[in-house]
């Protein structure tokens, strides 16, 4: 299985040139548009994620668990993060680990989010 670059640390950068094979190998893992991911915590969350539209991801060590697409990246985690919806419950009981997403225009934002589940076929957006 491809290994995902996590970062623990909300300030750690991660220079995808350095190692362009791990990188590939990332993108095939990570089909977002980074080769990384971010720990999925309030810091996390507060230190990456936008306040822009696009797509998102939540990972646990095994895999894609829930894909998602929102108008506000940031506001639409932390409810994932937090629980208290049926939603986020069952998201919480995979034990998600990181997180990635992708910015992109509302207008495909849909589209968007129904290739990357047909492709992840994530376990909490399977009916």
């Amino acid at each position: 299985m491809n290994q995902v670059q996590t970062f623990e640390d909300p300030t750690a950068v991660h220079d995808a040139k350095s190692n362009p094979q791990a990188a590939q190998a990332r993108r095939k893992a990570m089909p977002f548009g980074s080769d990384s991911s971010v720990v999925f915590t309030e810091r996390g969350i507060a230190a990456y994620a936008q306040r822009t539209s696009g797509v998102y991801g939540i990972f646990n060590q095994k895999g894609c668990i829930y894909v998602g697409a929102a108008q506000d990246l940031e506001a639409s985690l932390y409810p994932h993060l937090r629980g208290g919806t049926d939603e986020s419950c069952w998201i919480r009981r995979q034990n998600p680990t990181h997180f990635a997403f992708e910015q992109c225009d509302e207008k495909i934002r849909n589209h968007r989010e129904m290739q990357l589940i047909a492709e992840l076929n994530p376990v909490c957006n399977r009916n």
